[in-house]
């Protein structure tokens, strides 16, 4: 994690792939929650090519939702292909 006031917070999610590798249209989510705004917010990146072997995904929360809403307060990340759900991993404070 990253906190550098004029860019926002940068998370940085390594993951692995099965040992088949993953088809086209993989996507990792990443769910959060700021300190001073409601709601769930959520970044995406979707892979257009095969996945194989250890990833990694980078999510930059937006300088003008860190700006606004404060820094992030919980967090959840999902990998995703095909609807189904492969991993997940949340902070402790998740609801």
């Amino acid at each position: 994690m990253d906190y550098d006031a004029g860019r926002g917070e940068t998370y940085a999610v390594y993951w692995m792939a099965p040992v088949r590798g993953l088809p086209p249209g993989s996507a990792v989510f990443f769910e959060y929650v700021l300190q001073n705004a409601p709601g769930v917010r959520a970044l995406l990146i979707q892979y257009g090519f095969r996945t194989e072997g250890l990833r990694k995904a980078v999510f930059i929360i937006p300088e003008k939702d860190y700006r606004a809403g404060g820094s992030v307060k919980a967090w959840r990340v999902r990998v995703i292909r095909a609807g189904r759900l492969l991993a997940e991993q949340t902070s402790p404070n998740w609801k």
